[in-house]
């Protein structure tokens, strides 16, 4: 059905509730094709030339049905092309099976996660979340402005976070050192082996958006 095809798509436009959190609408996503959008801006314009005063219940379905298309018509553009264009690496795999992130990286599956509701704020970890709205940003850029502020705020979110306040890291978040039992010295010494790893995929990001 076409319903289901768009579903994908459509669901990051929409409030729905998961578990106990809200997930907000991320907003109408644009389709970056001049053309496609002169087009679809003429017919939007020809629609509202035909609505007439104190329209009939079949006028008023016609125009609900026509706007529905040309949304449509949006969506079909999103689904052909952005959800095909998305890839993850090796890179990318390594880290999300060690549960470090879904979010970050190049080529995020961002369709494919919201999808699966792995936006979910209530399940997420702080570095997801900055990577996050990063990929939702970029998503809605019209401009190279537009994607360098997007870098620019992911870079200062990360910095804030994860390297002016180093006493946190991505999976286990606020610690002190504390060597005082084994479970102790153990739980210290892997926090600073996770944080080690962490530091090199922040700079590994921080590197990306300075290159992008």
């Amino acid at each position: 059905m076409i319903k289901d095809r768009f579903e994908i798509v459509s669901k990051a436009e929409k409030d729905r509730l998961v578990g106990t959190t809200l997930i907000p609408s991320y907003g109408k996503l644009p389709v970056k094709n001049e053309n496609f959008n002169k087009l679809i801006q003429y017919l939007e314009k020809l629609n509202k030339q035909l609505q007439v005063p104190n329209p009939s219940k079949k006028q008023k379905g016609l125009q609900d049905a026509i706007e529905t298309q040309l949304n449509l018509e949006r969506l079909k553009i999103l689904d052909d092309h952005l959800l095909k264009s998305e890839y993850i690496s090796i890179g990318d795999n390594i880290l999300a099976a060690l549960a470090f992130r879904n979010w970050c990286g190049i080529g995020t599956p961002i369709y494919t996660n919201i999808q699966k509701d792995l936006d979910n704020p209530s399940k997420m970890f702080k570095i997801d979340r900055i990577c996050r709205d990063h990929d939702i940003r970029y998503t809605k850029a019209q401009t190279q402005e537009n994607l360098k502020k997007a870098d620019w705020i992911m870079m200062k979110e990360i910095l804030e976070k994860y390297v002016i306040s180093f006493k946190n890291n991505f999976i286990t978040g606020d610690y002190d050192a504390d060597f005082s039992t084994w479970s102790s010295s153990f739980k210290t010494l892997w926090n600073g082996v996770l944080s080690f790893v962490e530091a090199g995929a922040t700079l590994g990001l921080m590197r990306a958006g300075v290159k992008t």
